[in-house]
């Protein structure tokens, strides 16, 4: 809070006004933009719409890939260091790639945002699906359950908490490659709303954008965040 005062009253009376912008100013700009229909409509839920499609496509072909590669050790052991690469590989540099294949628009963005998110889900799937208790594999083998039935009665409830680190992941990958790319060739949303801001000097708007773009992203956070607790309370009851 003190920063937050120190910086409202630097900016009002000592900072460079064509470079920043009291904190104020900027959230009630946020504010407005919100609080507007067409704005919200057309370019915050655009936005956010395409970060939830990202997400839920990355989720489940994580979830699917995950349960692959631990259901076959040896698949495993040679993804392994090309799920290790992947992540020092940044992204975008695909990003051409989709744009020549299926142009700009939603579909590269959705591409572009699940593939980031890809592969965190699918480690984070494998790393709990081999982290259940063996206690409870004996125990479902002892009640004669088949392999299906294994895996949504004793592996999914256990690797639950690792899959919600793969989920929030993948939400946290799927802002950065929608709003980035947005930012690059997009026509409409959040990022181009950003870019076009930065590049007619409207530095209010600016900064309102990004207010957005945060607050989008603390929120999303924060469900998942109150999911993984109400998730280990549950499990802390259980046991």
């Amino acid at each position: 809070m003190a920063i937050f005062v120190v910086y409202e009253a630097l900016a009002r009376t000592v900072l460079d006004p064509f470079s920043w912008v009291p904190a104020t100013t900027t959230l009630v700009r946020a504010g407005e933009l919100v609080a507007d229909p067409v704005f919200f409509l057309d370019t915050i839920w655009k936005t956010v719409s395409i970060i939830l499609l990202s997400t839920i496509l990355a989720i489940v072909s994580g979830l699917v890939m995950g349960t692959v590669l631990w259901r076959f050790p040896r698949a495993y052991a040679t993804a392994n260091p090309y799920l290790t690469l992947y992540y020092s590989i940044p992204a975008f540099a695909f990003y051409p790639v989709l744009l020549s294949l299926v142009g700009a628009g939603p579909l590269s963005l959705i591409l572009l945002a699940s593939l980031l998110g890809f592969a965190a889900m699918t480690a984070n799937v494998v790393i709990g699906l081999r982290k259940t208790a063996p206690i409870h594999v004996r125990l479902g083998r002892s009640l004669r359950l088949g392999q299906f039935r294994m895996l949504r009665r004793i592996y999914f409830p256990s690797a639950v908490p690792q899959i919600l680190v793969g989920v929030r992941l993948a939400i946290a990958y799927a802002i950065i490659g929608v709003v980035g790319g947005e930012f690059l060739t997009g026509t409409s949303g959040l990022g181009y709303y950003i870019q076009f801001s930065y590049n007619s000097y409207q530095l209010v708007e600016t900064y309102a954008g990004i207010t957005i773009v945060v607050v989008t992203a603390l929120v999303l956070n924060g469900l998942m965040y109150a999911l993984s607790k109400a998730t280990f309370a549950m499990e802390t009851v259980g046991s």
